[in-house]
């Protein structure tokens, strides 16, 4: 029954890999030879920092389909990797919360990483989660931006916030 249970992982596994890599190839337009580099690429930074090869795949995916380059893509998934050990959520969900800081505040891929630190620290000295801070930085970030907020002042609002409504 164990063998016969490995078996059916591995082809389940195998089919998920098989999905996610036409999928990419269908968002990106690369050829399939392309896509097996971007998806080693992309495999190469998931055992860097244990993750699964499969939540590698459903986090690129997100981000391939909004529109980054594979380079850029690789950037945001490494920083929504961290966000993700830090806070307990998918790298899927951290890549669409980080997705929507950065279209907002039109960031580069590169300071992605300050972000999740940002966010991190700001976790860690109040009572507010990383998952509340980035929930609420992704509803609020576009209107934000418009108002003037830079993305570190509208990060320390919503944490000051919170901090308040909490406090009895």
């Amino acid at each position: 029954r164990k063998i016969f249970q490995e078996f059916k992982d591995a082809v389940e596994y195998t089919k998920t890999m098989d999905k996610g890599s036409t999928n990419i190839q269908m968002i990106t337009g690369q050829s399939a030879s392309q896509v097996k580099e971007t998806v080693d690429e992309f495999k190469q930074l998931g055992a860097e920092m244990h993750v699964t090869n499969t939540e590698i795949i459903a986090s690129s995916e997100n981000l391939l389909r909004a529109g980054y380059s594979a380079e850029e893509a690789k950037k945001m998934m490494s920083a929504s990797l961290i966000g993700s050990k830090v806070s307990g959520q998918t790298a899927e969900v951290v890549s669409e919360q980080l997705i929507t800081m950065k279209n907002s505040y039109d960031l580069s891929a590169d300071s992605m990483e300050h972000y999740v630190d940002f966010i991190s620290k700001m976790d860690n000295t109040s009572s507010t989660s990383f998952k509340e801070i980035a929930d609420a930085v992704a509803r609020t970030s576009f209107s934000a931006k418009t108002a003037g907020t830079d993305l570190d002042t509208l990060i320390t609002y919503i944490t000051t916030v919170s901090e308040k409504t909490r406090k009895p």
